[in-house]
C-alpha cells in the first residue's frame, strides 16, 4: 500500500504583512469523509497542444501545458474546539489577492499561492460560532508546488570560463536572485545563466540580479 500523509492542518501566509493563521486558530480540523479512500490532487490538467494536417491521420503533438490546481478540503469544526467563528473565518478566507498555502506537518516543507475559488453555505442557528463540516476549495494558478525556505548556493572561489550547474527540485523554469559581492572593484564582470548573456561594468559593491524581473540593482542599508 503506497504511504501518504493525511494533514490535520493548513497555514495560509499573507506575502504583503507576513501573517499567518491556521485552520485550528479558528476551531477547525482537515477530516477524511471516504474512511476507505483518499483522494489527493497530484497533477492538474493538462493541456495537450497539437496541430491538425488534413493530409496525414491524427495530429502533431507540439507540447503540453498544466492547467489551474485545485485543493479541496473538507473541515470540520466542533463543540469540543470550540467551534467556527464565522465572521473572522470570512475575513481569512475571503482576501481578494493570493496567500501562501502549505500543510501543517508537511514533510516535504513545500508551498504553493492560492486563492479562495468558491463560497460556502452553512446552517447557522443563531450564533456566531459555526458546528459542523464544510468543504474549502483553494485555487493555485501557478500549479507548481516550491520547497519552503531552500538553503542558498554559494561559490566563493569562482574558476574562469568554467560551468557551474545549479539543478532546482521540480520541473519547472526556476528564476533564482543571484547576488554577486566583487572582490575589490571589477571593470567588467560577464557570465551566462541558461541561456542568458550577461555582462555587468564597474562593479565596486554587492549586487543583485533578479532573474525574474529581469531587474539589476544594489540593496542600500
Amino acid at each position: 500500500m503506497a504511504e501518504y500523509q493525511h494533514f490535520l492542518d493548513f497555514k495560509l501566509t499573507d506575502p504583503l504583512t507576513g501573517n499567518s493563521k491556521c485552520l485550528s486558530d479558528f476551531g477547525g480540523i482537515i477530516i477524511n469523509p471516504d474512511n476507505n479512500a483518499y483522494n489527493k490532487n497530484l497533477l492538474p490538467d493538462p493541456n495537450h497542444i497539437t496541430d491538425k494536417d488534413d493530409m496525414r491521420d491524427g495530429e502533431i503533438y507540439l507540447s503540453t501545458t498544466y492547467g489551474t490546481r485545485l485543493i479541496e478540503i473538507t473541515c470540520f469544526f466542533s463543540e469540543e474546539m470550540g467551534g467556527g467563528n464565522l465572521f473572522e473565518l470570512n475575513k481569512w478566507l475571503g482576501k481578494k489577492r493570493q496567500q501562501v498555502f502549505e500543510w501543517v506537518g508537511d514533510d516535504e516543507h513545500k508551498e504553493i499561492d492560492v486563492i479562495y475559488n468558491k463560497g460556502f453555505d452553512v446552517d447557522i442557528f443563531y450564533t456566531e460560532k459555526f458546528y459542523g463540516q464544510i468543504d474549502i476549495t483553494f485555487i493555485a494558478h501557478n500549479p507548481y508546488y516550491r520547497i519552503k525556505n531552500e538553503y542558498p548556493y554559494k561559490f566563493s572561489s569562482v574558476q574562469l570560463n568554467t560551468p557551474y550547474y545549479i539543478r532546482p527540485k521540480g520541473n519547472t523554469d526556476s528564476f533564482p536572485l543571484i547576488k554577486i559581492t566583487p572582490n575589490g572593484t571589477q571593470s567588467k564582470i560577464k557570465f551566462t545563466w541558461n541561456d542568458l548573456n550577461i555582462e555587468l561594468k564597474n562593479v565596486d559593491k554587492e549586487i543583485y540580479i533578479d532573474c525574474e524581473s529581469g531587474m539589476c540593482y544594489e540593496i542600500i542599508n
